[in-house]
């Protein structure tokens, strides 16, 4: 029998925890846009001011690097939160699951020597 490594088993708690969350965001927006007709968005800019999370801010930007870092950071800050929410937790219980298939083709190579 293949027991679970631990760090699968992290990942796949992780992950359906932070999948959790953007599903409780949403339901949230959508007993708002029930009950009083208006929708309010959340981006992920609004959880990271509400958690007072600073962003980092580069020295310069003359690097071409850079340039795409701030790209992103602006990009990024005005996504819907549960979306990302989604996506994050759906991308990490996926990586604690590749993590299970990789450890039992690995066992099962092993077995058969």
């Amino acid at each position: 029998m293949l027991s679970k490594p631990p760090f699968a088993i992290f990942c796949m708690i992780t992950g359906f925890v932070i999948g959790a969350l953007g599903v409780l965001v949403l339901l949230a927006q959508c007993a708002e846009w029930l009950s009083f007709g208006n929708w309010n968005p959340v981006p992920v800019m609004y959880a990271f001011d509400y958690f007072d999370i600073q962003l980092p801010h580069f020295i310069s930007t003359a690097s071409g690097i850079q340039k795409i870092l701030y790209g992103f950071r602006a990009g990024f800050s005005h996504l819907p939160l549960s979306i990302t929410l989604l996506g994050i937790g759906g991308l990490i219980a996926a990586m604690g699951g590749k993590h299970v298939q990789h450890r039992a083709k690995r066992l099962a190579k092993n077995q058969g020597r």
